[in-house]
């Protein structure tokens, strides 16, 4: 172990990124989870367009992505 003397890792949460009320943080390896939490935590979409967005950049569901452009196009 790196820190021998570290008494936090009760607090470890094995996620890609975790929101805890204005904290935000995440892995290196994860910025598009990171982005999502943030996006939510900002309300940046309508939330079933989050999840949309997170399935295509997330998951690279080309559906949701799909889905995703349809709900911006304007209604006549």
């Amino acid at each position: 172990m790196f820190c021998p003397h570290y008494a936090g890792a009760a607090n470890y949460q094995a996620e890609l990124a975790v929101t805890d009320g204005h904290l935000i943080t995440a892995g290196s390896s994860a910025p598009v989870e990171f982005a999502y939490h943030i996006f939510k935590k900002l309300g940046t979409f309508e939330p079933a367009n989050l999840e949309r967005w997170y399935g295509y950049f997330g998951r690279h569901a080309t559906e949701d992505l799909m889905q995703l452009l349809a709900s911006t196009q304007r209604k006549a």
